[in-house]
């Protein structure tokens, strides 16, 4: 997975070997690496303001980075044990919320705190995609299922 900063600064990539990476593309290209997953991360998502950004991995956690200095990346939040093989992830428009697409499930997060506010059920297998509306007030879901829900 890979995703671009608003401000078009930075790139955040994922990896079969359990990190993710911030690529700085106005200072040398600089790289911070996201460490402490521990399978293939395979979902990734700037946050609005592009200081933080989430990682969703297939070891069933997703991890909410402090990412405004590269020199320290900080994971702020885990939410661990509760989703099933996470494939994907986004931000909300204003950043309060996050959609993690795991297995045939959506759920939806509080930023903050990571409590599991909603999940979202209409796929029958894996779902690969997951997005926003501009207002939040709908999520659209794809998966291998041939479904939009």
């Amino acid at each position: 997975a890979i995703d671009v900063s608003a401000d078009g600064k930075r790139i955040l990539t994922s990896g079969s070997d359990e990190t993710a990476k911030v690529v700085d593309m106005e200072n040398d290209f600089s790289v911070a690496t996201l460490n402490g997953h521990t399978d293939d991360v395979r979902g990734v998502a700037f946050s609005p303001d592009s200081h933080s950004c989430i990682t969703a991995s297939f070891d069933r956690t997703f991890r909410v980075w402090n990412v405004g200095n590269l020199d320290a990346p900080e994971c702020i939040r885990t939410e661990n044990g509760k989703v099933l093989l996470v494939n994907t992830v986004t931000f909300s428009p204003d950043g309060e919320l996050v959609a993690v697409a795991s297995d045939s499930l959506t759920c939806v997060y509080e930023v903050d705190t990571c409590e599991k506010l909603k999940v979202l059920r209409g796929h029958v297998s894996l779902v690969t995609a997951v997005q926003f509306s501009t207002d939040a007030k709908l999520i659209a879901s794809g998966g291998i299922d041939n479904n939009i829900c």
